[in-house]
């Protein structure tokens, strides 16, 4: 039988009286699952329990389970993951108790983008992730990259009012309106819609890209689509092909600092990934982030975004190769720049 843990908590009464047991539970997620729901959910069962053996299946190094209640996430441990204590539990006593299995073969995406976030994940190796990864992503220099965002009209990041449990939200036009002239041209060059998503570290952020992606594709709605939005906390446990990530704060970091949602946004994409921010920002995160920074400017020095004129979305380029002719190499100096070119290859 499957289910979620919430569906599982919700119905145990249910469960109970159909007098429900079983031997063993796998928890798939169990990093992003609260140690109350997991117990809650491992004790539907009536009568003895029969309960032998568990098998939690998860990632540490991304986000915890969210909890709205600061006091309950700080203070009370609410956040704490029963695959977290029980790994906690087996490291201080020795290697005894628990066993804990860490895997060290990723087969979903580039090794590229994997090395940005593999800091992480000690012994990490690609394997064969298939043919796709072999040519490089038409109309780009690079699979990878660190996109530097400067202000738009003299302004970056943008606080909006006071949300009623004291935390802020937080918009970035110049991003905003960069990852939408990415997409136009990513669509332009024939990439298909499905396979990209517009990532964001705020919800506000995620509005003002939405709406942004309406007008600006409001001429040509058959060309363009309706590309995916989402938060780098709500697209976790999802993958795409590539991914465009907003970070927003060009200031201080906030909760950017901690490297499991930077992590979190990195690992969503297979083919492509391409991040838009500051590095001066990114520098001020603290040491937890260095690696990741580190890594993303080793794959391209140059934080302008690195096109290459006259390919289209299906190339023979090799990803590692550069084109054959240096001139088709376009770094695009801002987003009025990324604007300018969407508007040539549309003619206007």
């Amino acid at each position: 039988m499957v289910m979620t843990y919430t569906h599982a908590a919700t119905m145990r009464a249910k469960l109970l009286a159909l007098g429900f047991a079983f031997d063993s539970a796998v928890c798939e997620e169990a990093a992003q699952c609260t140690e109350l729901e997991q117990l809650v959910a491992l004790s539907c069962q009536t009568g003895a329990n029969r309960l032998a053996r568990v098998v939690l299946v998860g990632d540490m190094a991304q986000l915890p389970p969210v909890v709205g209640c600061s006091a309950l996430r700080g203070d009370g441990g609410l956040d704490t993951t029963l695959l977290a204590r029980l790994a906690r539990l087996r490291l201080g006593s020795g290697g005894s108790g628990s066993g804990c299995a860490t895997l060290t073969e990723q087969v979903r995406c580039r090794a590229s983008i994997a090395d940005v976030w593999a800091s992480k994940y000690p012994g990490l190796t690609t394997v064969g992730v298939g043919a796709a990864v072999d040519c490089g992503n038409g109309g780009f220099l690079r699979t990878c990259q660190l996109v530097e965002v400067s202000d738009l009209q003299g302004a970056g990041q943008t606080a909006l009012s006071s949300t009623n449990d004291g935390t802020h939200g937080y918009e970035n036009k110049a991003e905003a309106e960069f990852v939408v002239a990415t997409y136009m041209y990513m669509r332009l060059l024939g990439y298909p819609s499905s396979g990209i998503v517009i990532l964001t570290a705020y919800a506000a952020q995620k509005a003002l890209i939405e709406s942004l992606a309406i007008q600006r594709c409001a001429h040509a709605p058959r060309v363009f689509g309706t590309p995916v939005v989402s938060t780098i906390d709500a697209y976790q446990s999802c993958e795409c092909d590539y991914a465009l990530v907003s970070l927003v704060r060009t200031n201080e970091p906030g909760y950017l600092r901690d490297a499991r949602r930077l992590v979190a946004g990195l690992s969503r994409a297979r083919l492509g990934c391409y991040v838009f921010s500051r590095a001066a920002m990114l520098r001020n995160c603290g040491p937890d982030v260095a690696p990741l920074l580190t890594a993303l400017l080793k794959q391209q020095p140059d934080a302008r975004l690195q096109l290459v004129v006259g390919e289209a979305h299906t190339t023979g380029r090799a990803a590692s190769a550069a084109p054959t002719d240096a001139s088709s190499v376009y770094a695009v100096e801002d987003v009025v720049g990324m604007s300018m070119v969407v508007q040539q290859m549309q003619g206007l």
